[in-house]
């Protein structure tokens, strides 16, 4: 074998195995979403604050957002309350954080995802049909991944149910809960 094409080889293969995995998004790398996901799961207390009950089970079913709850264009567009949009509860507030390149970049993720389930140890994938399920829908990063948007939802059957969509920062001690940007029953 070439030599020339041996190194090559060995080169392009260092590349592909010291990269980032990219399982759910197209945008963002496995390991910083699974990160936020696990503090999520295993420190978060503001879904418990809440009072949500224990009866839910966490969906492996990962659920796709609204293009109407990222971007506010598009809630008008579509005749869509506009308080479906994230950006339209405390929009000075989130225009200090973000930036016009964040809220496309939110929109581009949402189009970015790859899985439609999880495949973390810690969501029980041997139950897809339970009454009352905990979804969890795709985190949204800012581009410098300081901050992060995800949706709760809890469905415990037609016309029962709620979801908040929350915001969080990063924190030294892993992430820090910010603010409900929306919440309320269906």
């Amino acid at each position: 074998m070439n030599k020339k094409y041996f190194c090559l080889t060995i080169v392009t293969l260092a590349i592909i195995f010291n990269g980032k995995a990219q399982t759910y998004s197209s945008l963002i790398d496995d390991s910083t979403i699974m990160e936020f996901m696990k503090w999520k799961i295993e420190k978060d207390t503001s879904i418990k604050a809440r009072g949500v009950t224990a009866n839910f089970t966490l969906s492996k079913h990962i659920l796709k957002w609204h293009e109407y709850e990222i971007n506010i264009d598009t809630a008008k567009a579509m005749n869509k309350d506009a308080y479906m949009c994230f950006r339209n509860t405390r929009t000075d507030w989130l225009d200090s954080i973000f930036s016009a390149k964040d809220y496309l970049f939110f929109t581009k993720q949402n189009s970015s995802r790859l899985k439609s389930d999880w495949k973390f140890d810690f969501f029980d994938n041997s139950i897809t049909n339970s009454k009352y399920n905990h979804y969890l829908m795709l985190p949204l990063f800012s581009i410098n991944k300081k901050y992060v948007i995800i949706k709760d939802l809890f469905y415990c059957g037609q016309g029962c149910g709620e979801f908040f969509i929350t915001l969080y920062k990063k924190s030294s001690n892993g992430w820090e809960y910010l603010s409900e940007l929306i919440g309320g029953t269906f």
